[in-house]
């Protein structure tokens, strides 16, 4: 676990309350994921964008979720299964909480950060995992460059 202290831009006061315009409640999409190669494009998975209010310690705030995950044929080559969430409040947008989970062909990551607007600090939380190979990879560059 970090403790971060972020520097604070001033705010422009007049960008406060202003209305949510960009999405609205509840809102759902998905595109499909297309990888290019030699000039032929193949789907081979799908973002999903969500955005929704929620209640988090007491606060009505928006909660915007991004998904990708691949096609189950593509998994046994490279599997793709991310998470990204952010809560934001609803007057200001400005970030109450943010996480990455993410998979992709085995390397791993997951952060979780939680902001103090007032304090002006975050809290951050990461870890991250390499599959076997990439490990003795890494491990065998370090034993032959010293």
């Amino acid at each position: 676990m970090s403790l971060i202290t972020l520097s604070m831009l001033q705010k422009d006061p007049s960008l406060c309350g202003l209305r949510n315009a960009a999405f609205q409640d509840n809102k759902i999409f998905t595109r499909k994921v297309f990888y290019n190669t030699l000039g032929v494009y193949v789907g081979v998975g799908d973002a999903t964008f969500t955005a929704s209010q929620e209640k988090f310690d007491g606060k009505t705030l928006y909660h915007g979720v991004g998904e990708g995950k691949s096609y189950p044929f593509f998994d046994k080559f490279f599997r793709v299964c991310d998470k990204y969430e952010s809560l934001a409040g609803t007057a200001t947008m400005l970030p109450v909480k943010f996480v990455r989970n993410v998979d992709e062909g085995g390397h791993k990551i997951y952060n979780n950060a939680t902001f103090n607007q007032q304090a002006a600090m975050v809290i951050l939380s990461v870890s991250f995992c390499a599959p076997f190979l990439v490990r003795l990879i890494i491990a065998f560059v370090r034993t032959n460059t010293s």
